[in-house]
């Protein structure tokens, strides 16, 4: 008997915690749409200023590796800016994404070519970047972002 109520009580427990709030996942839906959209329109697109829209005034963008602290649109776009004028024939795509209200990852890869040599990568040779960046989102605006990201 023990073990039945147990059951019933583990099974009403799990019930209650499929249910998800339909607001919550229309938020979380539209979250990783704004993700997207960023970086469809500062890599796919080359538009840096109008991806940056995606961010609020005050946003930071950081690296893990610690080589970058960016803060607010002007910088994150500045530095897009730079990546986009080093490589030619990028190309930008999501490998997955998670989104859990106002937190989205996603995992990514960059198909590039460097212009000159980049670090140990010469110039003219095809490149890929894989990344997972962490994204906060605030009334549908990024407010803080921490990249990974590594060369292959």
């Amino acid at each position: 008997m023990k073990g039945f109520l147990f059951l019933i009580i583990i099974a009403l427990f799990l019930t209650g915690c499929m249910k998800q709030n339909p607001q919550f996942i229309k938020e979380t839906d539209a979250n990783k749409k704004i993700v997207l959209s960023f970086y469809n329109i500062a890599f796919n697109q080359g538009d840096p200023v109008k991806a940056v829209d995606a961010f609020t005034g005050t946003a930071e963008a950081h690296s893990i590796k610690g080589d970058t602290l960016l803060r607010g649109r002007t910088e994150i776009a500045h530095s897009i800016t730079i990546f986009l004028n080093s490589f030619i024939d990028i190309k930008f795509k999501p490998e997955w994404i998670y989104a859990e209200g106002e937190m989205v990852i996603i995992r990514w890869i960059i198909t590039c070519t460097p212009k000159e040599n980049y670090l140990t990568y010469p110039a003219g040779i095809p490149m890929e970047i894989r990344g997972v960046t962490f994204f906060r989102l605030f009334d549908r605006k990024i407010f803080n972002s921490l990249t990974y990201w590594n060369f292959k």
